[in-house]
């Protein structure tokens, strides 16, 4: 009995001087890696630029950018050069968290549906081409008038004086009449 204690508890200190295996988390990195991104800013009409920003992809890449003017848009996002009208072109270099600012100088007086379209490496190493769809669109000659209308009220003012008087000379007319 002895020796089966003796041998329990060199089992015993065996099993606690050995240490447990333990898993090694990988770098902390999300699955799927960052979407790339391109979010164009907002046109104004006749704009002389395209601005915007991608983001998501591979610090200091360089990411080429083209402003296309395409016949007709269908709304479905295609992986390759959109056919049209180049309008204007830049080539940037990503800062160093992989953000990028842009702004295009476009053709003037040239309107209708454009691609702004983006090629470069992504986050993890890899190349990407993404499209983004927008309106090019005039001006309109004059900008539509809103609020109140001040030549409005003072011709309806005229309009209250000029029947006031004219009622003012008939009251007078019968007071005239009406003495005599």
């Amino acid at each position: 009995m002895a020796r089966l204690i003796a041998i329990l508890v060199g089992l015993v200190a065996v099993l606690s001087s050995v240490s447990p295996v333990r898993a090694v988390a990988p770098d902390d990195e999300s699955y799927p890696p960052d979407a790339i991104v391109n979010l164009i800013d907002p046109f104004s009409c006749d704009p002389k630029a395209v601005m915007g920003e991608i983001g998501a992809v591979q610090p200091a890449s360089v990411v080429t950018l083209q402003v296309i003017l395409v016949r007709e848009t269908a709304g479905i996002m295609r992986q390759t050069t959109p056919t049209g009208d180049v309008l204007g072109s830049a080539t940037l270099t990503a800062g160093s968290d992989g953000q990028l600012e842009y702004s295009i100088p476009i053709e003037q007086g040239r309107y209708g549906s454009v691609v702004v379209y983006a090629t470069g490496t992504n986050s993890v190493g890899d190349p990407f081409a993404l499209q983004t769809t927008g309106t090019i669109v005039t001006c309109p000659e004059q900008i539509p008038r809103t609020g109140s209308n001040t030549r409005q009220w003072v011709q309806v003012g005229l309009a209250a004086i000029v029947v006031g008087a004219i009622l003012v000379a008939a009251t007078r007319r019968r007071r005239v009449r009406t003495s005599a």
